[in-house]
């Protein structure tokens, strides 16, 4: 089962702010007046009440599945102070297909495959087979995400049959334009290189062996700062919103397609400096 957010334990008062003691929850399918269980604790093992009747506190336990609730909130006399419908748990269900058990708090699911959008804090997934146009691999951390296919399964690598798109590119977009100066001269200074994962990415979960072709972020930082940002496995956020480096080293990535800016300019300045020879 997955609890509401953000407490199963509810609490209810009268109109003069007193504890609504003896008063009546009532829970049903969304939309309808169909009783739909909930339970006492997060193990779904006993079903509560239906109505739940409020304790001395105007307290009750409430723990719901993976459904949209109807709820109705009545008096001990059976006057109804409230009602609210298509009240969802710490899921989003829309377009979701479920294969397997949901558990915990705030959801954990196995055999998951969905084409809609999955939400909720702490939301996880494992063991994705299919579906039309998404299927998520792993958990909030360590995920593998296909779109339109099936995801690999190595942490963090995204799949696509179809072009990514993102961001803006339009001239009337922008302003204070620019050439970028002095490109050819940065170019010369950056270093293409083939490399491994070293024993430190390893322990970051890089344990891809395969050989690979790049940059380093550490040269690209001193000649075109724009396109280097944090490394997103080592950024943490405060609840603030604040990000900071989870390992305190501040490790950078490189956004490549920022570099081909730079590259036209470079091939630009070049082809001038060949004409000027001819």
């Amino acid at each position: 089962m997955a609890s509401l957010t953000p407490t199963p334990r509810m609490q209810f008062f009268t109109a003069t702010g007193t504890p609504l003691v003896g008063g009546k929850l009532y829970t049903y399918a969304a939309g309808t007046t169909t009783p739909l269980a909930t339970y006492t604790d997060a193990t779904g093992a006993t079903a509560n009440t239906n109505p739940i009747i409020l304790d001395a506190r105007g307290e009750c336990s409430v723990w719901v599945g993976a459904a949209q609730y109807y709820f109705v909130l009545r008096d001990p006399l059976d006057v109804l102070i409230w009602n609210a419908d298509n009240i969802n748990s710490s899921i989003s269900t829309t377009n979701l297909t479920l294969t397997g058990t949901v558990t915990g708090g705030n959801a954990s699911f196995v055999n998951i495959a969905y084409s809609g959008t999955l939400t909720g804090t702490g939301a996880t997934s494992s063991g994705a087979t299919t579906a039309t146009t998404l299927v998520v691999t792993g958990n909030a951390r360590n995920a593998s995400l296909g779109v339109g296919t099936t995801a690999s399964g190595v942490t963090g690598e995204i799949r696509a049959t179809g072009t990514i798109t993102a961001s803006y590119s339009d001239e009337r977009l922008k302003t204070d334009i620019q050439t970028l100066p002095h490109a050819l001269d940065r170019v010369l200074k950056l270093r293409g290189v083939t490399y491994r994962p070293n024993d430190l990415a390893k322990s970051y979960g890089f344990s891809d062996a395969r050989m690979q072709v790049g940059v380093l972020a550490d040269d690209v930082a001193r000649l075109l700062p724009e396109a280097v940002f944090p490394a997103p496995f080592d950024i943490g956020q405060n609840e603030d919103g604040s990000e900071f480096s989870k390992s305190g080293q501040n490790y950078l990535t490189v956004n490549y397609e920022k570099i081909v800016p730079l590259l036209i300019e470079a091939i630009k300045e070049l082809t001038k400096r060949v004409e000027a020879l001819e």
